[in-house]
């Protein structure tokens, strides 16, 4: 603990006096999470299920140099051990991430960690998710080269971050190299500069070298994949779309197959002022890709494959979210939003904005293949699938959003949710019945004199399923930099009389410049948290939490 402190002011203090002389800027940010768990009969919470771990914190300092062309920065973390709900594996303490960097308005050269993204992702990401502890940076090199206005190439290479595994050439995760490329018509074409029509193109090629270590199968040591996308943009209309192919990549994932994959994306829109339209379409099959064939969980997640549902805010609709399945599904988004004019009936004074979703996601329809294959000891193709044929249904949602302002000082929100919610496939509850829930949000925010406001946000969520039905009630008060909350979620319809649980909880939070400290006590109830179709899972505990963030 002491080393570690002293080899972090040793790295603060270094980078200081360095911009000091030379005159370069240093800028950073810090955040730490700290939880104190108490012993809650109702939520069975004592010595025995905590396992010694009464504290818990999670903690980051990042520090960032730059002077004139170059830039290095360094990510300290500090794990002990994590909060509840977030993976073991991440406990300890040290530099999680390091790099240089050289660029100017060409050339972009970076040694060591870094996050990219080919396209929309559906062949290659590398980001981190502090909220969802998940981290699967690239530890290597990349270079980005802008030869032209409108032209840009990227190549990476390296491995990704697992917890704090180092890696070494026996290692069983993969090496990635990769190259990307943009290529902005309207720029680089001057016949196209007048057009009203604006088109980007971009082509990605991903390849993932694993040594064959399966003891049953014969699996290819090098996994590639190519992605081709088209972006349009014309007035008010605009079209975002990519399509990815990956060679066959037997794994834990798919049953270790030899059927090659394949996702297509599409997302179009179109907006002038007071209507917006949006419809969204997307297919997955076999697309699960790890720098590891053997890995679970979030854990070396090569690709990103986005979600076209929608994410909710309020806590009760957000109760049952979508996790992706990179294995197959195929789905449809659409929303509209109206704006109804002020001084009419229906618009009222100050007018009002009402906005409808729509989004249905389902399994892949499989034909499977009996016979075996030449492929491998023993591998299949696996199965055949039809593009226009449905599966079993996944996820559903129908929500109506309506916003006004009743007054100068009053607005109101009123959200519906209707969604169907297959919990078996979804959290892996094997034999549960889908949820079918409905949803009612009213959120009404007060402004008074001073820079305070009162919010109050009400919410019930019913079902007959999982753990039945909930009624959420908040009250918030904000004066400038200060707001306090009380809440209470009420777990009234849980078949088990002993588990219809009152959740409540009690916070308070100050911000200053770039600093904000907030401090909570109470009951945090079981569920999961997903973000753009990543997910994980947030256990059941009390106690208290304190959260400080800042940045300089």
């Amino acid at each position: 603990m002491i080393r570690q402190a002293l080899t972090m002011f040793f790295i603060v203090t270094s980078l200081y006096l360095q911009g000091q002389i030379t005159g370069g800027v240093i800028r950073g940010s810090f955040e730490s999470t700290f939880q104190y768990y108490i012993d809650d009969e109702k939520l069975n919470i004592n010595d025995t299920t905590l396992a010694g771990r009464r504290t818990a914190m999670n903690a980051y300092a990042n520090l960032l140099y730059s002077s004139n062309n170059l830039e290095a920065g360094i990510r300290y973390e500090y794990f002990a051990p994590p909060l509840m709900g977030y993976d073991r594996r991440f406990e300890g303490m040290g530099v999680a991430h390091r790099y240089v960097r050289y660029h100017d308005d060409t050339w972009d050269l970076t040694a060591g960690n870094f996050y990219e993204q080919f396209g929309n992702g559906m062949l290659f990401r590398s980001y981190h998710d502090w909220a969802l502890g998940y981290d699967n940076a690239m530890d290597g090199f990349r270079l980005r080269v802008r030869p032209v206005a409108g032209l840009s190439f990227k190549m990476i290479s390296g491995v990704q971050r697992l917890y704090w595994d180092k890696w070494t050439r026996d290692s069983d995760r993969g090496i990635l190299t990769g190259m990307d490329f943009e290529l902005d018509m309207n720029q680089v074409f001057s016949r196209f500069r007048e057009s009203k029509t604006n088109v980007v193109f971009g082509g990605s090629f991903l390849t993932r070298y694993q040594r064959d270590n399966h003891p049953f199968y014969v699996t290819p040591r090098n996994t590639a994949g190519f992605a081709g996308r088209i972006n349009l943009n014309r007035g008010a209309f605009s079209l975002v779309s990519e399509y990815t192919y990956k060679i066959n990549d037997p794994s834990s994932d798919n049953g270790m197959i030899y059927k090659p994959g394949e996702a297509i994306y599409a997302l179009g829109s179109y907006s002038v002022r007071g209507f917006a339209f949006s419809l969204g379409l997307k297919r997955l099959d076999n697309m699960s890709f790890r720098s590891d064939r053997t890995a679970g969980l979030n854990d070396l997640m090569i690709n990103y494959l986005p979600a076209i549902n929608r994410q909710h805010s309020y806590s009760l609709p957000a109760q049952y979210p979508y996790a992706t399945q990179p294995n197959g599904e195929a789905g449809v988004m659409a929303s509209v939003g109206y704006n109804i004019k002020r001084g009419s009936t229906l618009g009222g004074r100050y007018g009002t904005q009402l906005t409808a979703y729509y989004s249905r996601i389902t399994d892949i329809a499989r034909e499977p293949i009996d016979e075996h294959t030449a492929i491998g000891q023993s591998g299949t193709m696996g199965y055949t699938s039809d593009y226009l044929a449905e599966g079993e249904k996944y996820f559903e949602d129908i929500s109506v959003e309506l916003q006004r302002r009743l007054s100068r000082n009053v607005r109101l929100t009123l959200l519906y949710a209707w969604i169907h919610y297959n919990i078996a496939v979804v959290e892996g509850k094997v034999g549960e019945e889908d949820v079918l829930s409905n949803s009612f949000v009213m959120d009404l925010t007060w402004r008074l004199q001073n820079r305070q406001a009162i919010r109050f946000e009400t919410q019930h969520l019913s079902t007959q399923q999982d753990r039945g039905s909930w009624a959420m009630g908040l009250v918030e008060y904000t004066r400038r930099s200060f707001f306090a909350t009380v809440q209470n979620m009420w777990n009234y319809g849980n078949p088990d009389e002993d588990k219809q649980i009152h959740y409540i909880m009690v916070s308070l939070g100050y911000t200053k410049q770039g600093t904000r400290v907030m401090a909570s006590y109470g009951r945090q109830r079981e569920g999961i948290i997903c973000i753009g179709g990543v997910c994980r899972f947030v256990p059941a505990v009390s106690g208290l939490s304190l959260t400080v963030t800042s940045t300089f």
